[in-house]
């Protein structure tokens, strides 16, 4: 029986020119490599747990301290990063006030490892991104109503707990010989 699929990601894929990002150069030259450090670990947060982090700002410092060193970095200055990016658009400052660390890009850079590795995953609480992968003004703040629906229809489709993934037509037809075995026993 093939386990569950996990609810974030294992990896994330990071661009070669990580360091060539404006917003990038920004944090580097306002925190130094620090607070390259802090973003980095909340971006592991976050892709664990999906396309989004929903932890007050001072926890997630905490955990970030804790998990750098606080020989090398304190809460406050944690907290700074957090806020810092925030302010450059690193994260989306109206959700980050609700306690949310999330924003397009990481919603794209999600969305688009998901779709590699042929899983549906459901859009729901604080999704900000349209059909078009464009922003939106307001963000989804509640799960649809059909959430824990599977939306793809048809032999490809298999209902989970939290998302839907795409089997083979014969995985499928393996499955329900096995099923028919042993209701036969």
């Amino acid at each position: 029986m093939p386990r569950p699929p996990k609810k974030g990601l294992h990896y994330f894929p990071k661009d070669a020119d990580f360091y060539e990002d404006y917003k990038i150069i920004d944090l580097l030259s306002e925190y130094g490599p620090a607070g390259i450090l802090v973003y980095e670990y909340l971006l592991t947060r976050i892709y664990r747990e999906g396309y989004r982090l929903e932890l007050p700002i001072d926890k997630a410092a905490l955990l970030a301290v804790r998990a750098i060193g606080s020989r090398w970095i304190k809460k406050e200055f944690a907290i700074n990063v957090i806020h810092y990016c925030g302010d450059i658009g690193l994260f989306r400052v109206d959700l980050l006030k609700r306690g949310v660390i999330t924003s397009s890009a990481i919603q794209r850079r999600y969305q688009e490892v998901k779709t590699t590795l042929r899983h549906k995953f459901q859009k729901d609480k604080y999704w900000i991104l349209d059909e078009n992968d464009e922003e939106v003004a307001y963000p989804l703040l509640s799960a649809p109503k059909n959430a824990d629906k599977c939306t793809e229809t048809g032999d490809k489709c298999t209902e989970t707990n939290d998302n839907c993934t795409f089997i083979d037509t014969k995985e499928k037809k393996n499955k329900e010989k096995k099923n028919k075995e042993k209701k036969s026993k």
